[in-house]
């Protein structure tokens, strides 16, 4: 028995519940008991760890979840943070068939903070899974969820995180908001939605996923997304008129080596005939005006070298064709030896 209970504590992140034990074979004496002995520490009501107070934020977490008992999952902030498409370090979050503590509880000094729990009617077996042994809501009903308690802008953020994270399955999102009709928020994660770019999950930072809602917002061509040109994978890619946008995000391009790298990643490509357009994080998100004017303008400075690239390629080949053709005229007016009484004669 004991070993039963160190091996299902070890999958809760260290963390059992009283009903947990009375399952496995215990009485509620004997649980009592080994509370008083502190063989099991009391985390929270009705939840214990095994020998130990260091709980850690899984154990907060899988603690939480416990205490709220069957069907309870990790929702909404905590459940993002857990998916790792956001940081929270407010009270758990937790969706649960039963709200409100139980009758007589008191948030007792020596225990965690009591959750914040929700009651959802709604909550399909769909709908959740388990992350690291959690019960938790997935990726699109945790957004879901998100829109009713984010701004829009802190809603886009955690949208273009997920992404990123590439934990975002588009059409299972779409699927959940469909369901959705009429719930706090939803209007802004539909808003959201219906501006995404169907490419933004092959992004690889969070300006790639911003540039691409962009773009689609100025009505500016589809570009290909992180693709090899010149030896070079660029960001995006215009093949129409050989532009390339490359995006200098904080996390990788402030260093003097990043610096000499991107340097040099731009001349190779113009030497490979692109235009290359180099925008920042703020000129993205905080200069939409000047940069969608940069864009219209390059186009038109790359759809002009691409021209003049052409006519001077087209006046070589006719150059040749010419050289070839006076090679030719030249070879036949030559008359050969012998002709016109041209003759050899012995001595």
């Amino acid at each position: 028995m004991v070993v039963s209970i160190r091996e299902l504590a070890e999958r809760q992140h260290g963390m059992v519940s009283r009903s947990q034990l009375l399952d496995i074979g215990l009485t509620d004496r004997q649980v009592t008991g080994r509370v008083h002995n502190e063989r099991f520490i009391t985390v929270r009501r009705g939840v214990y760890s095994l020998g130990h107070r260091q709980v850690g934020q899984r154990g907060t977490w899988m603690s939480a979840v416990l205490s709220c008992g069957p069907g309870a999952v990790l929702s909404h902030r905590s459940a993002a943070a857990l998916w790792g498409f956001m940081e929270w370090n407010g009270p758990v979050e937790v969706l649960s068939p039963v709200t409100g503590r139980r009758r007589g509880e008191r948030a007792d000094p020596r225990h965690l903070t009591p959750p914040l729990v929700r009651k959802s009617n709604l909550l399909i077996a769909e709908e959740t899974t388990l992350v690291e042994g959690i019960p938790v809501t997935t990726v699109a009903r945790t957004l879901v969820d998100l829109a009713a308690v984010l701004s829009e802008a802190q809603l886009a953020k955690a949208l273009d995180t997920a992404a990123i994270r590439k934990l975002l399955d588009l059409e299972d999102l779409r699927k959940v908001v469909g369901a959705s009709r009429g719930r706090k928020g939803i209007g802004n994660l539909r808003s959201l939605l219906e501006q995404w770019h169907p490419q933004t999950v092959l992004t690889r930072s969070e300006l790639e996923a911003r540039f691409l809602r962009f773009l689609k917002k100025i009505k500016f061509d589809e570009p290909q997304v992180n693709v090899t040109i010149a030896f070079c994978e660029v960001d995006f890619y215009w093949p129409d008129y050989d532009m390339v946008v490359e995006l200098d995000g904080r996390k990788y391009h402030d260093t003097g080596r990043g610096f000499e790298e991107d340097r040099e990643r731009t001349v190779r490509l113009e030497l490979a005939g692109k235009r290359v357009l180099r925008l920042t994080w703020d000129m993205v998100v905080n200069q939409p005006r000047a940069t969608e004017m940069k864009l219209f303008e390059y186009r038109k400075m790359a759809l002009f070298n691409k021209l003049d690239l052409g006519h001077a390629r087209e006046e070589r080949e006719r150059n040749i064709a010419i050289r070839e053709s006076e090679d030719q005229g030249w070879g036949s007016e030559v008359e050969p030896w012998g002709s016109e009484g041209d003759t050899w004669h012995n001595a």
